[in-house]
């Protein structure tokens, strides 16, 4: 009986949250898909490539591909003026 009581004290008084999992692009998966934007034009704006994003971490994967791909000198980006949209072009 008293294992019982313990076990029933140990119950959370609210239900657990429900975690849900962040399906997302991989980095490789969002550098060809920028490769891909870049066959059909010279230029896109980031906020552009943003617009398809479906959550945060799709957000941060799309940036982290860019600083890739400016890191492999495939790609440039420039902004006009500060806090403006960054305009992202091939090399």
């Amino acid at each position: 009986d008293s294992m019982v009581f313990l076990l029933n004290r140990l119950k959370p008084l609210e239900p657990l949250p429900k975690v849900s999992i962040d399906h997302s692009i991989s980095i490789k998966q969002k550098i060809d898909a920028i490769r891909d934007l870049l066959k059909n034009g010279q230029e896109f704006s980031f906020k552009n490539l943003l617009s398809a994003a479906q959550n945060k971490t799709e957000v941060i994967v799309s940036f982290l591909a860019i600083l890739e791909l400016v890191k492999q000198r495939s790609v440039r980006f420039r902004q006009v003026n500060a806090f403006e949209d960054l305009l992202i072009h091939k090399v």
